[in-house]
């Protein structure tokens, strides 16, 4: 409701004030056979926060990168360089994550409103590119108050899940027509990740694991113990090998989930790492294990050639990013620490085969921002 909307912006802005943040994100990551000793700087820098690194699964030289100052970058060439696509047709939202599709030239994204000029930062709009993103277009909006987040199978180029902030919409055809498939009683709509297998979708909310097991007509929000009392899934990922469909994710406190929340405002409010393997009666189980407690997590996926192979990334108490590997889905994990250098922090990734991008920003300080990759050694 539009009145729990306006109560929660003094929230909002008091958690915006950190510099140290974390980029909301779903992406793949892919079996490999070596792993980076080092990253490189390549990209953009200066001021504005950059999120999102979009990679096609189908050229790794095309890279997208979304800014919160309002720019859409895009690289050709592997981040050599960078140009800033048209104001006119795609202004960037933090949440707004260029997805690809199983076609090349078929992408989605939530781009920032410039009609709604009252509230252009809170809502999107959807848009569609028929040409691998030269040129984009207004797609049909089932929302009164604007899209916040979408979900896009990576598998198809139909299948689209996004949220408003009290409803949660699945579309079949490519966006051209809406079904609402989920209302919550409270009408808070958080949407967290989906993983998609088939007839099957699962999707990460502030209610818990909502699933389809028949291709999106219908979804019920399953009842899995194990999380943290009074939390939701802020954060969902998944892969599957065999008959065995492993999912991660990441609790936060439910009450806090509003839609049109940054990934930032959850700062200090994440509760650990969970997995389970995917069952009717299955729990999840908390999967830190030797990650220090005082480290809080914003981050988990894992290999989808490779469950074993899990990545997972949070802050230490002086705001530097650590991140973690897992070659046991889980079990025990090995620890990276400040992968730029003591005066930067890593925030968000995306891998394509051998090649990794991560966001780079000075810690506790909002002044500069590069992009750092690595290309595995022989």
């Amino acid at each position: 409701m539009r009145s729990i909307f306006f109560s929660n912006m003094t929230q909002f802005y008091s958690r915006l004030l950190p510099c140290a943040f974390f980029a909301l994100f779903t992406f793949a990551v892919f079996g490999q056979s070596s792993y980076p000793t080092q990253f490189t700087p390549h990209g953009p820098g200066g001021g504005g926060y950059m999120y999102s690194p979009a990679i096609s699964p189908h050229d790794p030289n095309d890279i997208f990168l979304v800014c919160d100052m309002g720019g859409q970058y895009r690289s050709a060439d592997d981040g050599q360089r960078w140009e800033m696509q048209a104001a006119q047709s795609l202004v960037s939202t933090v949440k707004g994550k260029v997805q690809f599709t199983s076609d090349p030239n078929i992408l989605y994204t939530v781009r920032r409103s410039t009609t709604n000029l009252n509230d252009p930062l809170w809502r999107g709009e959807l848009a569609k590119s028929t040409d691998g993103g030269a040129s984009w277009q207004a797609m049909s909006d089932p929302t009164d108050s604007g899209v916040h987040r979408l979900e896009v199978d990576p598998g198809s180029t139909q299948r689209l899940i996004i949220n408003e902030y009290n409803h949660l919409y699945f579309s079949g055809d490519g966006g051209s027509s809406w079904s609402m498939v989920y209302q919550p009683s409270d009408d808070q709509m958080w949407l967290g990740g989906a993983f998609w297998d088939g007839q099957n979708i699962y999707v990460g909310t502030n209610h818990g694991l909502l699933v389809s097991k028949n291709g999106g007509m219908s979804f019920t929000v399953e009842n899995h113990n194990g999380l943290p009392v009074a939390t939701g899934i802020y954060h969902l990922v998944g892969a599957k090998a065999g008959a065995t469909t492993r999912l991660f994710c990441i609790p936060a406190p439910a009450s806090e989930m509003y839609a049109w929340l940054e990934p930032l405002s959850f700062d200090g409010l994440r509760q650990g790492v969970f997995r389970m393997n995917y069952a009717a009666n299955a729990s999840w189980a908390n999967t830190r294990g030797n990650i220090p407690t005082e480290i809080d997590m914003a981050w988990v996926d894992l290999a989808k050639t490779n469950i074993q192979i899990v990545w997972a990334e949070g802050t230490d108490a002086q705001s530097f990013t650590k991140t973690y590997k897992s070659t046991n889905g889980g079990q025990s994990w090995n620890g990276w620490s400040r992968l730029w250098n003591p005066s930067t922090i890593t925030t968000r990734s995306s891998v394509w085969g051998r090649r990794c991008w991560v966001i780079l920003g000075r810690n506790s300080r909002c002044n500069g921002i590069k992009l750092g990759r690595w290309e595995p050694r022989a």
